[in-house]
């Protein structure tokens, strides 16, 4: 068996908790490369079944019981020769139970934990076991968001099966095998307490589609959230969203839909019967854009110093702190994203690196006095890694550096 570095807990604990530094990680890495029983260890304290397998087990034994139990699972199969467990007993026995303490107490915190783990492993598990450190930054392959539900429980979608996921009340709560999310129809609310979800697409997730009791279609982007009732109102039908949706409003004359946005204390509603719009109000963003594809929609600012605003299809309203304006719209940029694409149209150096920091997960840095005065025009696949990205822009004297999960911005 090949020697273990003193240190080697400590590394893994760290990879736990996403605290390692690119030093450290390449000591990880060597350290893993070095034997295959290295590699069998690692792989079994970072597998997203065993832990789960861990999860459940360790609740039927008393604590001693069950970290022998959870030592005996880890080493079985990983050691090459019973000889090799002899020559390191205690060093093996010491270093197994600092890990599995480590990566246990955060599976012990609750379900919920355990998904948020889970999920976390099988994002940074790529990273380490390539032996080599990875510099570059991979698009998201899946969803990962949540649901918050009215009761506070959190539901990780990339971390469940297909079907029936909960019921809320009287209406069901399914994912299909396209990842999809869909509340069951039910009947409309009536002198009853309203129950909300929230559903969050963090940064470096894919696009979660939604449809809600009515049979509105809505497409979520990665740094976004929208809440809405479980069951609307005989009135009208409300949702809340922060950063950027795609919807298709099913058509009810009698109840609009209504959509509410809050940018840096800039309130709009979007007011529809049934149409095709885009919403992009990230607040990270100066402004607040609406994109009409089909229909038509009224735009009502929520601090009443502006006049509404009706939209016809082909047209965008921005809404900034000086007014809200009506433009011609570029039908093609407003929904790229939804359609799996980077379309930027005259865009500035900044605006591109906070479209590329919500869809990669990364922070970017500027580095120097002032960003870069060029504008872009150029359409991409949002499948491609962050290097093939950013090799676009370094055509235009632009320099990027990847230290970790941020990019550094050389003009």
């Amino acid at each position: 068996m090949q020697e273990m570095n003193d240190n080697i807990d400590d590394l893994i604990v760290l990879f736990l908790h996403r605290e390692l530094s690119e030093t450290k990680n390449d000591e990880l890495n060597k350290w893993i490369g070095a034997s295959d029983n290295n590699k069998a260890l690692f792989e079994r304290l970072t597998d997203q079944k065993w832990v789960s397998a861990e999860l459940d087990s360790f609740r039927h034994y008393n604590e001693d019981t069950g970290w022998k139990k959870v030592m005996e699972r880890l080493t079985s199969d990983v050691a090459s020769t019973k000889k090799d467990i002899r020559n390191n007993k205690i060093k093996m026995q010491f270093l197994l139970k600092r890990i599995a303490v480590a990566a246990s107490l955060l599976l012990l915190t609750g379900l919920g934990s355990y998904f948020l783990l889970s999920n976390r492993l099988q994002r940074e598990i790529n990273i380490v076991k390539t032996i080599q450190p990875v510099k570059d930054i991979q698009a998201p392959k899946g969803s990962k968001a949540m649901i918050i539900l009215a009761n506070g429980n959190k539901l990780y979608l990339d971390s469940l099966s297909n079907g029936a996921l909960t019921y809320q009340g009287n209406v069901s709560v399914m994912k299909l095998t396209d990842g999809q999310v869909i509340y069951g129809s039910a009947i409309e609310m009536a002198n009853k307490k309203m129950q909300y979800n929230t559903l969050t697409n963090p940064r470096g997730s894919a696009v979660v589609p939604i449809t809600l009791s009515d049979g509105t279609k809505v497409w979520l982007n990665s740094a976004s959230s929208l809440k809405y009732p479980v069951t609307f109102s005989k009135r009208d039908r409300k949702v809340e969203l922060s950063g950027e949706a795609y919807f298709e409003v099913a058509h009810n004359k009698t109840k609009p839909f209504k959509v509410v946005t809050n940018n840096n204390s800039l309130d709009q509603e979007i007011k529809v019967l049934g149409t095709h719009f885009n919403v992009n109000s990230y607040t990270d963003e100066s402004t607040t854009k609406t994109t009409l594809l089909e229909g038509s929609i009224k735009i009502s600012n929520g601090n009443h110093f502006l006049a509404d605003v009706l939209l016809a299809p082909g047209q965008q309203s921005v809404l900034q702190s000086n007014g809200l304006n009506v433009y011609a719209a570029d039908i093609e940029e407003a929904v790229a994203w939804k359609n799996g694409y980077f379309q930027f149209n005259e865009s500035d150096l900044s605006t591109i690196m906070r479209q590329l920091s919500r869809w990669y997960n990364i922070d970017v840095v500027f580095e120097g006095n002032k960003h870069p005065a060029e504008v872009f025009h150029f359409k991409a696949s949002k499948n491609i890694s962050l290097t093939k990205m950013l090799e676009m822009l370094e055509l235009n004297d632009i320099n990027f550096k990847i230290e970790g999960r941020t990019l550094i911005v050389k003009s």
